[in-house]
C-alpha cells in the first residue's frame, strides 16, 4: 500500500515540504491537524478539535510532531 501511496502523492506534492499523512500546525492560530489532500500550491488540513477541513498554502502551515 505504501508504494501506491507514494505514487498517487509524488505528482500533487512534488514540490511541497508536505505530504499526505503529515501532522502539521496552522502558524496563525496554532491549531493542529493532519495533511489530507494537496492540490497545486493548496494544502488541505483536517483539524483535530473540530475534523473540519480548511485550505492553507505551504507558508502557513509548519510541520508537527505529536507526543
Amino acid at each position: 500500500m505504501g508504494f501506491f501511496k507514494d505514487l498517487l502523492n509524488s505528482s500533487s506534492s512534488k514540490f511541497s515540504k508536505f505530504k499526505i499523512g503529515d501532522f502539521v500546525r496552522v502558524k496563525l492560530t496554532l491549531e493542529a491537524g493532519e495533511v489530507i489532500n494537496i492540490v497545486g500550491n493548496k494544502i488541505a488540513v483536517r483539524l483535530e478539535d473540530t475534523d473540519k477541513v480548511f485550505y492553507y498554502k505551504e507558508s502557513e502551515l509548519q510541520k508537527f510532531f505529536k507526543r
